[in-house]
This record gives structure tokens, sequence and C-alpha cells, in this order.
């Protein structure tokens, strides 16, 4: 349905960013991060652009992100949602940004660096600290954190 109604409807951009993000999301949820990242390609033009409301939603970059975690390339990673942090004025109260902080701390501690990983952390507790502790990915955290040597 989403391939008839692009051919259909190719001016649409809408579609040309939420599209890819839907088949993105099966991807990764198929453990497939290297489609995820090709599904996300038509996309790229978009990503800085708007989103709903016209505010870019950081979706395209956060789920790249996931991609190259996915596949173990941290360095790709931490390049996708380091431009999430760079950008707080695209969508301030974003959940995708203290979650793209974890990602982060996960992408350094995936790396072995521990000297970025720990401030990483304590960036998204900070950030997330008005959340409800027993959120399971606040729980994640904490035990990834408390892993670190």
């Amino acid at each position: 349905m989403i391939d008839e109604d692009m051919k259909d409807n190719p001016e649409n951009t809408v579609q040309r960013q939420f599209y890819p993000l839907v088949q993105a999301l099966a991807d990764l949820q198929k453990r497939n991060g290297v489609a995820a990242v090709a599904a996300l390609e038509p996309a790229r033009a978009y990503e800085k652009a708007g989103g709903y409301g016209n505010v870019p939603s950081y979706w395209v970059l956060y789920l790249r992100g996931q991609a190259y975690l996915q596949m173990k390339e941290a360095d790709k990673a931490l390049g996708e949602l380091q431009k999430i942090m760079d950008h707080p004025g695209w969508a301030p109260v974003s959940e995708l940004r203290p979650l793209a902080q974890l990602e982060m701390a996960r992408a350094y501690a995936m790396k072995g660096d521990t000297a970025k990983a720990k401030p990483a952390y304590q960036d998204f507790f900070a950030m997330w600290k008005d959340a409800e502790g027993d959120v399971p990915v606040s729980v994640a955290a904490k035990m990834e954190y408390g892993k670190l040597k």
C-alpha cells in the first residue's frame, strides 16, 4: 500500500518522510539495521524539514542512529544522534532528545569509551529526572550505567 500511494502521490513530502519511517521501524523490529538505514535514505532530504506542524521531529535521525547501533557501528550512530542534540530548538520538548542522549551513552559504551559513556548516561539521567523511576528505559539505563567500569 505504501509503495502504491507513493507512486500515486510523488509530490507529497509528508509521505516522503513518514513512509520510510514506517519501513525502518519494521526493519528494526526484524533486527535488520542495514535495511532500516536503506529505508530511511529517501527521507534524508527531509530529516531537518518539518514533520507534523512543520516541526522537525528527529525521527529520521533517531531511527538511523538506532539502526547503526543494531549494526554495531557506534561512530555512525553517534553522528546521527549528535545531530539531534546539536539542534534542541527544532523540537525542545521531544521525547527523542533524552532518548538520543541515552543512545549516545550506549554507543560510547559499545566502543568501550567509559570516559564518555559515564557522563553521557549522567546527562540522560538529568534530562529524564522528572520521569517516573520505574519506566523500563530508565531502569535499563540505570542497570547499564551500574555495569560501567
